[in-house]
């Protein structure tokens, strides 16, 4: 009887799922906004502790790409395959857990692979660009004058500091041309984040 074998994709979410977002206790403890969110999930599961650059992994910069981009982008996109043998329809059976676990590994390696090949570059340009917004954000003060004044009944001038008991003060200053520039910046990190994402086109399976 002639085999015949019966293929089965799997998608990032299903990757995303099997390594723990769909376990309460890592979502619980971790949440999506985690800065180690990806390098814990990845201990988690596997034990690649060996082939984990701890900055990448562990850096906000990667956490971003891969909690913002990378899965809000690639979520349906195949990462793996496995093609279960048969011969009657009837039969035909789920992969092993041993089967998906390993198609899970290997998109996990190729991941890592990519994020270290990758991370310099992206993360040197976007820090940089977050160091200037840092620079513009502390030209932008504020300020305000209250006085709470003691001036006496029968004279004196509501003016005068030697009646004023409090004083707080603070200064504002809104320059329309910083607010422009700190814009640019944040395009321009956005247009960093998409195109390190671009990068990962290629660890994907496309069918």
């Amino acid at each position: 009887m002639e085999t015949n074998y019966e293929r089965n994709y799997y998608t990032l979410k299903n990757w995303f799922d099997y390594i723990g977002y769909d376990d309460w206790s890592i979502r619980y403890d971790l949440g999506l906004s985690s800065t180690d969110l990806l390098k814990q999930m990845l201990i988690y599961k596997y034990n690649f502790t060996t082939e984990l650059n701890s900055e990448p992994v562990g850096s906000t910069y990667a956490n971003i790409l891969f909690s913002k981009y990378i899965l809000a982008r690639y979520k349906e996109e195949t990462i793996g395959y496995v093609d279960v043998p048969y011969c009657n329809p009837f039969d035909i059976v789920e992969p092993t857990l041993a089967e998906k676990t390993a198609v899970y590994e290997d998109f996990t390696r190729r991941f890592i692979a990519q994020l270290n090949l990758t991370y310099e570059r992206y993360s040197k340009l976007i820090e940089l660009y977050e160091a200037n917004k840092s620079d513009l954000l502390n030209e932008l003060t504020t300020e305000t004058i209250s006085r709470f004044n003691d001036t006496p009944q029968d004279g004196g001038l509501y003016a005068d500091d030697e009646y004023t008991t409090n004083v707080t003060q603070s200064s504002s200053k809104t320059n329309v041309s910083i607010l422009s520039r700190l814009a640019e910046l944040d395009d321009t990190i956005r247009n960093l984040y998409t195109d390190w994402s671009n990068e990962f086109r290629k660890v994907f399976i496309y069918v």
